[in-house]
Formats: structure tokens, sequence, C-alpha cells
């Protein structure tokens, strides 16, 4: 049971992220819960709580590149962004400006239109977060496709290394390796034409 002064002093804050028509959707069916609160609309970070959280979620990417040459113009929203900056505080640095250009740009389309889509740290957050898992995902892909290759480089040197035993051995040792080979595309080819004719006797039963 709630005591009378504790009711007059209770406090609930529900936190929600206004992204397209959810909010609309949220108090259509929960007309009651917004009629009887206060809405509170919380307003962007600055450019430095900006930078600082995309240095942290970044931290664990490999961005550093000692080899990188910043461009001639780069629009710089991080005030204290070193000149030339890194590859890592160049590419923290773009995810501010991107954020901050879609900030811009809803506030003067809600100005002529009077419409909006709010843009807020949670779109910032997500941007960055599906950049580190894109990241992550085409590095995996280009270190298996590097095994790859070294697996087939490997293949063609042991083949080369085979080739040279062969043709240092005595011609009677060619022969005979010959003959086997003959041997084994036979069998291979006896193998392909057993599987066809299985294949054949499975599609007309």
């Amino acid at each position: 049971m709630v005591h009378p002064s504790d009711n007059e002093n209770l406090h609930i804050v529900f936190t929600i992220n206004p992204s397209w028509e959810g909010l609309k959707d949220r108090a259509a069916t929960s007309p009651a819960l917004f009629n009887r609160c206060v809405l509170n609309w919380f307003g962007d970070w600055s450019t430095d709580a900006l930078y600082q959280v995309g240095y942290e979620f970044t931290n664990k990417v490999d961005l550093d590149k000692s080899d990188y040459i910043p461009p001639d113009r780069v629009p710089v929203v991080y005030p204290d962004l070193p000149m030339p900056p890194t590859h890592r505080q160049s590419i923290i640095n773009a995810f501010v400006y991107v954020h901050q250009i879609l900030y811009q740009a809803n506030t003067s389309l809600q100005k002529r239109r009077g419409r909006t889509m709010a843009i807020i740290p949670r779109h910032y957050l997500d941007s960055i977060n599906h950049y580190v898992k894109l990241y992550n995902e085409k590095r995996q892909d280009l270190e298996e496709q590097q095994l790859h290759l070294n697996i087939g480089l490997q293949k063609i040197q042991e083949t080369v290394q085979q080739v040279e035993r062969v043709t240092s051995q005595p011609p009677y040792k060619k022969n005979e390796l010959k003959q086997k080979n003959m041997l084994a595309n036979q069998k291979l080819k006896q193998m392909v034409h057993n599987q066809q004719e299985a294949e054949k006797k499975k599609i007309t039963s």
C-alpha cells in the first residue's frame, strides 16, 4: 500500500526512442500514459561528447594506419582534432560530421514543412555499431581469402617440388610413374561414368 505522501512525491520516468512513427504508435496504444505524463525531449550531445563516445566505441577496432595520408580538405567538427589527423581520428570526426549534418537537415526540414524525424544520440550509436559490425565482417572475409590463397600457393609449391623430384629420377622410374598415372586416370573416368549411370537410373526410376 502506498502512503499518501509517497503518492504525492512519486515520479516515474519512461525513456522512449522517438523513431519514425514509433512514438505515434505508442501514443495510440497507450493514450492514458501520454495524457498523464509530461514529455521531456532530451537534446543532442555536445561535439566533444560525440567524439569521445565514438572513440570509446571504436577503440577495439584496428583503425590505425601508419601510411594514412588525410585528404587536403577535411570538414573539421571536433575543435581539438589534431592536424594532420590519424586514420582513426578522421573516421571518428566523420561520424560526428555526418550526425551533425543529419541533425541540421532535420531542423531545416522541420522549419520548412513542419515535419521531423527525431535525430537522437541513439542513431549516432547505431551508426557506429553498424560500422564496427560491417568492418569486422569484411575483415574476416579478407582473412579467409588470404588463408585460401596461402593454401593454394602452398599446394603449387608442393607440386613444383614433386615435379622436380620426378624429373630427377631415372627413366624407368618415370615410365613406372606414367603407367600409374594412366591407371589412376582410368579409375577416375570409371568412377565418373558409374556415378553418371547411377544418377540416370535414379532419375528414370
